[in-house]
């Protein structure tokens, strides 16, 4: 199994562990955030301006995420 799908199947299982907890989903995306900060920082190389790029490139990707799975967390929720 690759590194990538490792991380899904933890991230996964996170978030139905705290699926319910409002401060155990907070703790993970904080988790997730530093994680996404240590490799950017790492890609950037010491470039204040690749992590600049960098950093509004994930939060882009990160909303169009976010955006695309609300209807499907709306229904597994019943709201939809």
């Amino acid at each position: 199994m690759s590194t990538l799908l490792d991380l899904d199947t933890l991230i996964a299982n996170k978030i139905a562990d705290a699926r319910d907890q409002p401060a155990g989903l907070q703790d993970l995306v904080a988790c997730l955030v530093a994680g996404i900060g240590l490799a950017v920082a790492v890609s950037a190389d010491g470039s204040a301006r690749a992590a600049n790029d960098l950093c509004e490139a994930a939060s882009i990707n990160i909303f169009v995420m976010a955006a695309s799975q609300a209807p499907l967390v709306a229904m597994a929720r019943g709201r939809a």
